[in-house]
């Protein structure tokens, strides 16, 4: 199942042209990550800073949720005054308004989770799961750029 919803991510990061630097299951945790060569990355890199950023789905447990999930995510060190920066809530509601996605942002200090949907253990609508899964590269484009011109230096 998770490597079918992996190559609904891969092919729709294709049909967007985005640049895939790496894809896998992690069985261990019952997720496939898709690490994507963004911008928030490139410009972490030009500062020294080696970063990824990416989007996964979830079978099992993360972030406190048991279920299924999608996830965007972004290698950073968050702490309070950058994450007043990158002005998350304004983001989600972006993300409502232009995309429809009722997305809800999770950080923990090395990490910036953006859950963009989420389904309990014991009512999985697969259909509905896969739908999510190749809507991600989609709604990464939105929000790459906006953590790579909020994230501060």
């Amino acid at each position: 199942m998770l490597d079918n919803l992996g190559t609904l991510m891969l092919e729709a990061a294709g049909a967007l042209q985005q640049p895939v630097a790496a894809s896998g299951r992690d069985d261990s945790i019952g997720i496939y990550n898709v690490y994507i060569k963004a911008q928030y990355v490139a410009l972490r890199a030009k500062q020294g800073k080696k970063r990824s950023a990416g989007y996964s789905v979830v079978l099992g447990s993360l972030l406190d949720h048991v279920g299924a999930q999608t996830v965007l995510w972004f290698h950073l060190k968050l702490n309070p005054t950058k994450h007043k920066r990158l002005e998350l809530s304004a983001l989600e509601e972006a993300l409502k308004e232009k995309l429809g996605v009722g997305a809800q942002s999770i950080g923990d200090g090395l990490w910036l989770y953006i859950r963009t949907s989420s389904q309990s253990g014991t009512n999985l609508d697969l259909d509905a799961l896969s739908q999510e899964a190749q809507r991600l590269p989609e709604v990464f484009a939105f929000a790459d750029p906006w953590i790579t011109t909020r994230y501060p230096a």
